[in-house]
């Protein structure tokens, strides 16, 4: 091989955001062996101490000490590789064994002991896949495992007799072109190119013939890449190779190192090279490289934070995800570059600058790498790593041009001036500045070339600079009111507009200075909700129709030329804070302003406002609020830690949008009992019927801002609209009834770029209770009860309608032949036929007939269904009869069975039958006492009618129609008559329920 220098066609240094993780943030082990990225976008990471999959917010650990589902056969992880199917993932330990893990849940599904004793002596440095089998390179040679049987193959002959020809076979580096070819790299020996498919090995490229034999003998292949289809790159310990080859895999000449030079680095690179998405070789060195081989374009991208350089040295591996972020591994641990050029640069207090930088109150850049910074103790100058202290009288709070190379350095000794690289006094140059030496002044608007307004820091008013004269004029708050003057001596800032007029800002007011007439217009703002003044006004700039403030404590506003308020910009609108302080204008496009926490921007066109913090790359999220300058193009903002430098040209988001999973499900259930369900494919779940609440989990990658992702869902079984969740990336459900719901979700880094939403189909089982046969079962049951109530009621009302013949029947047969008799006794004392007699039958059959038609109006009576109301409606009817004829009678009932309900049969039988007993008694038994008695027995009634009459012989005396009507009636309702007498014993008759078999 013959050596050529490769150099650069064009060269380029760009500034990178760089995100790092530790052992803190939660990776298990700095020493990273392998980085890869899965089809869901989740990124694995190989080291000493266990695998980690990290989401962007959270590290899960494999290693050999943990439960089953992600417990490996080691700790120390060489290699992982996708399977063909994009599905398992292939861990391959340095012992122990090999592990396969199904990317879709995270478990581990195999494990793969190494069982004899030749495998578990060698350890493994790395592997490639290629057509279902595993090409291993150990310390002993090379392994070959069949993913298919999970069984180690035998090595063929020829590999395996020239490794016991070789003084090393460790293999270090191990790859698979698109034919199919194994590269191996071997220690002291060189490559060896074994065709995977004829399992013969095809060519060796020894090490001596690109290398010395002193240099070949230490020969040490770190790391492999190929380009192009036709180009393989060898990093190692003597430096980085390339080699061509045909389609016959003939090598052409190629150099033997290859220096890459840079604007930041002389030293030349070695050992390390990876190759990244879009084919460029990433090769890491004092800085990382990225080398296109066909346009020959170097970029060497830095950190904008000098911190964390060495994060790009000794690095282990280097990966470029699908959102093209770099993930370096390193000794210190896991570093990510982020895609675009970083539009912060920040300086940050540290041991570089042996910690004396602290607060910056003011800035002044005098050069790119040259500032002037007032802290607390005085006015430094920073320059590259190195600061110097110019001036130490306490804090500096504010630095502003008093020429274009004179600047006015005001702190809290009083004021001095910055000339040709010294601090000296004002009145040096400027003498008519001595009466105010020991003053502060804050901010400068230079209105022409002889006239400028200076504003004063304690509450002194202005001074006007005729810079020819050398005169100032002192102007402040009179004590009348008129254009001359000032309406309050508070001073903030002085800005000039685009018609070379000075506005004052001050805490509650604005005031317009004009130079051609020497007056003062003052403004007053008032919150337009509650008309209270507003204030207090920071800083000002202007944009071709209005002009914008930022308000300390209300936010950012927005303001006609006219000075009306159109609009107030809050936390609500996007604002990071509204303690804002200064304010940067782009091009009229874009507004910058530093707060208590944060920089906010503002898109004048479109009023979209974004949100910056330390994480972005400040140097703090705490600004002060007059220390901000603009130098070059560029935009300088100071705080606490140091300061900023921002590059608005860079600040163009790219429109990015996160890749959205369903990560799992928790179910709750009774007893406070949680199951938790990882499945990244699936895409319905089934909720059984004793899960209480449902959580379900989802994640939008974005690894460099993970925690600005917002989410949206909706559910269309419930609400067909977006519900935002902000930043949460989990959805409660709880109380959903029984059924099949759609849950929607979709992600964006900045709105309006959503992703396409992602569905998850959630079915709800049901209790017992919500089961379609338990509905049918009750609709059935309600309909039975419905057809019974039916049936009842028919049966009532047909009860009823036996009840009305019956009662009619009794009308008819009673009261009809009792009017009938009136009529022919009528009749016959009409025709003067015994009157008398006739006339007193009327009276009474018409006793007779009132008597039955009450008695009837008494049992269609509702409200008299009870045994009271029968006792009640007996001792009416036998009181006065009784009495008539000497005989005391006695009709009483207990409390409880008094309260018992009567059906209307048996209220009217029961009447008669008594009534019956009464009237026969009375009549035949020439009794003095008739007791009636009616009692309960569990739920059968009993009416016993006796008297102390003359008694009769059942044997002699015939049953008349009384006693027949009264056994009669006793049938009617399902009643039984027991007739005990006997001359000289009186007469009892017990009417009682026959009982229920």
């Amino acid at each position: 091989m013959t050596s050529i220098q490769i150099a650069s066609s064009a060269q380029q240094t760009v500034f990178r955001n760089i995100n790092t993780y530790t052992q803190k943030q939660g990776l298990s082990s700095p020493n990273i062996s392998k980085i890869l990225q899965d089809k869901y976008g989740y990124l694995w990471i190989a080291t000493q101490d266990g695998l980690n999959r990290f989401n962007g917010r959270t590290f899960t650990i494999y290693n050999k000490d943990l439960h089953p589902q992600k417990q490996l056969l080691t700790n120390t992880v060489r290699e992982i590789l996708l399977a063909d199917d994009l599905q398992t993932l292939w861990v391959v330990g340095s012992d122990g064994g090999i592990s396969t893990i199904d990317l879709a849940t995270g478990d581990v599904t195999r494990n793969y002991p190494y069982d004899n004793l030749d495998l578990r002596q060698e350890w493994r440095i790395c592997a490639t896949l290629y057509n279902e089998k595993m090409y291993i390179g150990t310390s002993a040679g090379l392994e070959i495992f069949n993913t298919l049987t999970g069984h180690f193959e035998a090595v063929p002959a020829t590999l395996t007799a020239l490794f016991r020809s070789l003084n090393s076979t460790e293999i270090w580096t191990i790859s698979t072109d698109h034919n199919g070819i194994c590269w191996i790299g071997v220690a002291k020996y060189g490559l060896l190119l074994y065709d995977t498919k004829s399992q013969q090995l095809l060519k060796t490229i020894r090490a001596d013939t690109f290398l010395s034999a002193n240099d070949a003998g230490n020969f040490w292949p770190k790391s492999s890449a190929f380009t192009s289809g036709d180009t393989y790159w060898l990093g190692s310990t003597q430096g980085l190779f390339r080699i061509r080859y045909d389609r016959h895999y003939r090598t052409s000449a190629l150099p033997a190192t290859i220096p890459f030079s840079s604007p930041s680095t002389t030293s030349t690179i070695t050992e390390q090279v990876f190759t990244g998405k879009e084919g460029q070789l990433l090769i890491p060195g004092s800085s990382l490289h990225q080398y296109n081989p066909h346009t020959r374009f170097l970029q060497t991208l830095q950190p904008a934070d000098q911190q964390y350089s060495s994060w790009l040295m000794n690095t282990t591996y280097i990966f470029e995800d699908n959102q093209c972020n770099i993930w370096v591994g390193c000794k210190q641990g896991l570093a990510l570059i982020g895609p675009e050029p970083s539009p912060f640069l920040p300086t940050r207090n540290g041991e570089h600058y042996q910690n004396k930088l602290g607060h910056v109150y003011a800035l002044q850049p005098l050069a790119p790498d040259n500032m002037l910074a007032g802290t607390e103790d005085g006015l430094w100058q920073v320059r590259g790593q190195q600061i110097t202290l110019l001036y130490g009288q306490g804090r500096v709070q504010n630095i502003f041009h008093l020429t274009p190379t004179d600047l006015l350095i005001s702190g809290k000794a009083g004021i001095r001036l910055y000339s040709n690289n010294r601090v000296l006094p004002v009145h040096d140059q400027f003498l008519e500045f001595k009466p105010y030496a020991q003053w502060q002044f804050n901010s400068i608007g230079h209105l022409n070339d002889s006239m400028a307004l200076i504003g004063t820091e304690s509450n002194a008013g202005v001074l006007l600079w005729n810079k020819h004269r050398h005169q100032l004029t002192h102007l402040q708050k009179a004590s009348t009111s008129d254009a001359i003057h000032l309406t309050t001596n508070n001073v903030n800032t002085i800005y000039i507009d685009r018609q070379q007029r000075a506005i004052v800002l001050s805490d509650y007011s604005i005031a317009i200075y004009n130079p051609a007439d020497t007056t003062f217009k003052t403004v007053l703002l008032r919150d337009p909700r509650t008309q209270q003044p507003m204030g207090v006004f920071m800083e000002i700039t202007e944009t071709k129709d209005h002009y914008w403030i930022s308000a300390y404590s209300h936010g950012l506003l927005q303001l006609n030329k006219n000075w009306d308020l159109i609009r107030k910009y809050g936390l609500k609108d996007g604002l990071t804070n509204t303690g804002v302080y200064e304010l940067f204008n782009y091009k009229d496009s874009l507004l910058y302003l530093t707060s208590n926490f944060g920089i906010t921007t503002f898109q004048v066109a479109n009023k979209q406002l974004s949100q910056y913090y330390e994480e972005d790359g400040l140097q703090h999220n705490t600004f002060e609020e007059a220390s901000g300058v603009t130098y070059n193009g560029h935009f300088y903002a100071g705080g606490s830690n140091g300061w900023v430098e921002i590059d608005p040209s860079q600040l163009a988001e790219p429109i990015t949008i996160p890749a959205l999973s369903f990560t799992g499900i928790t179910l709750q259930q009774s007893g406070n009992r949680f199951i938790d369900t990882v499945n990244l494919a699936a895409n319905t779940y089934t909720i059984g019927n004793n899960v209480l609440q449902t959580t379900v989990h989802f994640n939008g990658l974005n690894y460099i801002n993970p925690h600005r992702v917002h989410y949206q869902y909706k559910i269309a079984e419930l609400k067909d609209e977006w519900i935002d969740l902000g930043t949460q990336n989990s959805i409660q459900l709880l109380g959903l009834s029984p059924g099949t719901y759609h849950l929607q979700v979709r992600a964006a880094n900045s709105e309006p770029n959503w992703s396409q939403p992602r569905e998850l189909v959630l079915r709800f089982e049901p209790q017992w209770f919500q089961t379609w046969w338990f509905r049918v079962l009750v609709s059935f049951l309600i309909a039975m009860l419905i057809y019974l109530a039916y049936r009842y009621r028919l049966y009532q009302l047909q009860k009823q309608q036996h009840i009305r013949k019956e009662i009619a029947a009794d009308l008819h047969d009673n009261l009809g032949s009792t009017l009938n008799s009136i009529k022919i006794f009528a009749n016959l004392a009409l025709n003067k036929i015994q009157t008398e007699t006739n006339l007193q039958q009327i009276v009474k059959s018409m006793e007779q007939a009132t008597a039955e038609l009450r008695d009837m109006l008494w049992v269609l009576d509702d409200n008299m269904d009870t045994v009271d109301e029968l006792i009640t409606r007996l001792n009416q009817f036998a009181a006065p009869v009784s009495a008539a004829v000497n005989i005391e009678t006695s009709i009483k009932t207990s409390f409880e069975t008094g309260k018992r309900r009567l059906t209307k049969k048996e209220k009217s039988n029961l009447l008669l039958i008594c009534k019956e007993a009464i009237n026969n008694s009375i009549k035949y038994s020439q009794a003095t006492h008739i007791n009636i008695l009616i009692s309960s027995k569990g739920n059968q009634l009993q009416v016993l009618i006796t008297d102390n009459g003359t008694g009769f012989n059942l044997e002699t005396v015939k049953k008349g129609y009384g006693l027949q009507n009264i056994q009669y009636r006793a049938r009617q309702i399902r009643y039984q008559v027991n007739l005990n007498t006997m001359p000289g014993a009186g007469t009892r008759i017990a009417v009682s329920q026959t009982p229920v078999a």
